[in-house]
Order: structure tokens, then C-alpha cells, then sequence
């Protein structure tokens, strides 16, 4: 086996971590026993943030550490496995693979672009809209891309745009930016919604329209600007036209809908409307979301083999583990002594949440450089800052969204795994060399979405003077 210098420093700069927590006098207001739950913590931080093995075996035996050493109960170690969060995130993955399987996210992708010109602006904005409408279908980014990105190829192809052209680095771009860059725009984009959701208070949690609503703002700024930018700055230098039969002729293709695929689709449907009107009926997000997985397993939507290889458990390990800290936090006061310990930090900016908004963006960004995982920059800031949002006159939903909006950069093709997958999907039809300059772009606009959307958070009233 080769020897890997970066792992090696990764393991033992997480072990000194580690044995420094446990063995320094605990922090002023800190038991032992939480300065132990941060040790642990910041162990499997770092040895994540090393890739030393993969996330989820990091996690487990971080979970299994906080049990052993006795910092938590084992019931409340791995007691986020029967919490709503949880039952809540695997009930949607269960919609994203019987939609994957049946069929039935291609097809509606297909519909929506064709509704849009069927030129090269046209099918940019179609790339656009028709990620933003199938994200909360399926709860993963890379598997969206996965199931969008040969379609996105094809048409490419189809219009004529030469593979690693700048015309093809603009349509890889909206591909990637509907499919993944819109995840922040609805709770269950993906799991990391989930994650943030956990961190706000019970009475500070918005309903699934709330989220819509407040994340709409941003999403139309953000992506209206990306999507001017490719219209003029990368459109092929000839017109370019996609086949008016195109569309109809793939939807042939795929015949008529099956049975499955029809059953597959009422539940979701039935699903998105449950969730959505939660407020009135008072049924549980988790609730619906289990109740919607063992009806696609009733119906075989999702058969055995599907559920067993299909449900990404690697993921429900490591999302069930890294909730332990929120227990961990609780139990042992490490979420008041932080609320206190940055409090006189983020002051300051009471009253100014154009300010705050700034400098906790450019934070998640000099952390993004440093973690190639969405989850760590989310973790680390979303942890420590989403309670602190009152005290500063900023509801934590948003303090959650303007560190969520910014996690999604690709400036460096190593640093964004669900863009290193939509590549691969689109069998690497753009050059990174092209797309950098939307990257910034997208970078910056992560930023002067948040802003332009202060007004209107203030409005909705999550935002107030203190």
C-alpha cells in the first residue's frame, strides 16, 4: 500500500487535537466530559477534512467513541437515528431512487426544457428552470446530475456546439448550477437542508412554503445574473438550434408511461403536497416521508435490490453519527458557552446584517478552501452561528441560508465532489479553464443574492432591529 503524506499529517494533527482536549483543564463555564465531546468532534473533523478513510466510518467511530468515553449514554449517542431529522432524510432519498428507477425524473426534465425556445439561450434557461423545478424531487445534487448530465451532453451534441468550447462550457455551466446550484432552495434539496434545519430552534423553524419563499429571492438573482452571463458571453458565435422534434422524439423513446412510473408519481406528488401544507394537517414532515417510502416499496417502486444498493446508507450512517454533536452540545452546556464566547464577536454587527451577511460569507468561503465537503463548512458555522442570529437581530433560518448559499463554489475543480460528478455525467464536455470565470461569477452573485434578499427577508420579518 503507497504511503500518503497528506493522510498521515491529517491523522496525526486529529490525534494531537484529540489528546489536547482531553488532557487540558476544561475552558471556563466547560465540563471535562464536553471538553472531551470537542476533542471528539474536532477528531473526526479533521480526519474528514483529510479524506483519511471515507465519512461515515469516520463518524460511526466517532459516535462509538462518545459512548465509550463515556462523554454520552450509548442510547444518546446514536439516539439521532430515531429522531425526526433522520427518518425524515431517508423517507426522501426513497423519492429520489423511485424516481430514478422508474424513470420518472428524465421525463420530467424532458417535459419542462421543452417547453422553453429550443435556441442556445433558450436551452440554458431551460437547463436552469428545469433544475430548480426537479431538486425537490430528488434529494442529492449527484444523483440529479447523474440523471440529467447525458441529457445535457446529448443536446449539446445535438445542436452542433463542439465539446470543450466555451459554448459548451456555458450549457455545462447551467446544467450544473440548475442541478446542484439551487439545492439551498428547498429543505429537502438535499440532506445538508436537513442538517441545517437541525441546528434552529424548535419555534424558529420555518414551514417547507417558508423555506420556498424566503430562498425564492435569492434563487432568482442569483441564477437570472448566471444566465445572462452565459447568454452573452458564451453563445457559439453562429445560431446555434435544437431540432424542434427533439424532445418529442426522446419522450418516444422512453414510450408511454408505465405503471410504476405513474404510482411512482402520484406518491411524490402526494408527498410534496403533505409536506407543503404541514401547517394545517399537522402531520410530521418524518412521518409522511416514512408513510411515502414504505408506499414505494409496497407498490415495488423501489424493489429489494434497489433499496439495498440505492438508498445511499452510507449516507444515513454519516448523517445519524454527525447529529450525535448536537447532543453532545446540549448535554454538556457547549452551545450556551459558544453562544457566549462569540457573542461579543458578532455584536458588532447588530443592527447591520448587510455586514454580517459579508464576512460570514467570505468565512464559509476561506473554509470551503480548506474542506472539499460541503458538510464541514456547514457543521463548523452553521453550528456556531445559526443560534447566535437573534442576538444580532437575524432570524437563524437565514443565517443558515447565507452559509448554505455559499457552499456551493467550484473555483477549484478538486474542492465541489457534486461538481467532479456532473463532469463525469456529461462525460467531461466542458473545460474547467472555461467554466473558472463562471465560478467566480457564481461566487460573487452567492453573495449579491444575499444581499439584494435582505430587504425582503426584513419584510417577511426575519430580519429586525435590535
Amino acid at each position: 500500500m503507497k504511503f500518503d503524506v497528506k493522510k498521515s499529517i491529517g491523522v496525526i494533527l486529529a490525534f494531537i487535537v484529540l489528546f489536547a482536549f482531553f488532557l487540558m483543564p476544561p475552558f471556563p463555564g466547560l465540563t471535562h466530559a464536553g471538553m472531551m465531546g470537542i476533542g471528539l468532534f474536532a477528531w473526526a473533523v479533521i480526519m474528514m477534512s483529510f479524506q483519511v478513510i471515507p465519512d461515515h466510518i469516520i463518524f460511526l467511530i466517532y459516535a462509538c467513541a462518545v459512548a465509550l468515553s463515556g462523554v454520552l449514554k450509548f442510547k444518546d449517542s446514536f439516539s439521532s437515528f430515531a429522531g425526526d431529522s433522520w427518518w425524515t432524510v431517508l423517507g426522501a432519498l426513497s423519492i429520489g431512487v423511485a424516481a430514478s428507477e422508474t424513470g420518472l425524473l428524465k421525463r420530467i426534465s424532458l417535459k419542462i426544457m421543452s417547453w422553453l425556445p429550443h435556441s442556445y439561450p433558450g436551452q440554458v434557461a431551460a437547463q436552469l428552470i428545469a433544475g430548480y423545478f426537479t431538486t425537490p424531487l430528488i434529494p442529492s445534487g449527484i444523483i440529479r446530475s447523474t440523471i440529467i448530465g447525458p441529457v445535457t451532453a446529448e443536446i449539446t451534441e445535438t445542436m452542433g456546439i463542439p465539446k470543450g468550447s466555451k459554448a459548451a462550457a456555458g450549457m455545462f455551466a447551467a446544467f450544473y448550477l440548475g442541478t446542484v446550484g439551487f439545492t439551498c432552495a428547498f429543505i429537502n434539496g438535499s440532506s445538508t437542508g436537513y442538517l441545517i434545519d437541525s441546528y434552529i430552534e424548535a419555534k424558529f423553524k420555518l414551514s417547507y412554503l417558508g423555506w420556498v419563499a424566503g430562498a425564492l429571492p435569492w434563487a432568482i438573482v442569483t441564477m437570472g445574473i448566471v444566465f445572462i452571463a452565459i447568454a452573452m458571453f458564451f453563445k457559439p458565435a453562429d445560431a446555434r438550434f435544437l431540432p424542434k422534434s427533439y424532445y418529442d422524439e426522446k419522450r418516444a423513446e422512453m414510450g408511454p408511461m408505465s405503471k410504476k412510473e405513474k404510482i411512482a408519481a402520484v406518491i411524490m406528488a402526494a408527498t410534496l403536497a403533505l409536506w407543503m401544507t404541514e401547517p394545517f394537517h399537522r402531520i410530521s414532515a418524518a412521518l409522511v416521508a416514512v408513510i411515502s417510502m414504505s408506499a414505494y416499496l409496497i407498490t415495488n417502486c423501489i424493489g429489494n435490490e434497489a433499496f439495498r444498493s440505492k438508498m445511499n446508507w452510507q449516507l444515513m450512517i454519516f448523517y445519524g453519527c454527525i447529529l450525535n454533536f448536537g447532543t453532545v452540545c446540549s448535554v454538556h452546556g457547549i452551545d450556551k458557552w459558544l453562544s457566549a464566547a462569540l457573542k461579543p464577536v458578532v455584536m458588532p454587527f447588530a443592527g447591520n446584517p448587510y455586514m454580517f451577511a459579508i464576512v460570514l460569507s467570505l468565512a464559509v468561503y476561506i473554509v470551503r478552501f480548506m474542506f472539499c465537503s460541503w458538510v464541514a463548512p456547514v457543521t463548523i458555522l452553521g453550528m456556531v452561528f445559526i443560534p447566535l442570529g437573534p442576538s444580532v437581530g437575524i432570524h437563524p433560518w437565514v443565517v443558515g441560508m447565507m452559509v448554505f448559499t455559499c457552499i456551493d463554489i467550484f473555483v477549484l475543480r478538486y474542492q465541489n465532489f457534486p461538481y467532479i460528478t456532473s463532469y463525469a455525467a456529461t462525460n467531461d464536455m466542458a473545460n474547467h479553464k472555461d467554466v473558472f470565470p463562471l465560478a467566480l461569477l457564481r461566487a460573487g452573485t452567492g453573495i449579491l443574492g444575499t444581499l439584494i434578499s435582505i430587504p425582503i427577508w426584513q419584510m417577511l420579518g426575519l430580519i429586525w432591529k435590535v
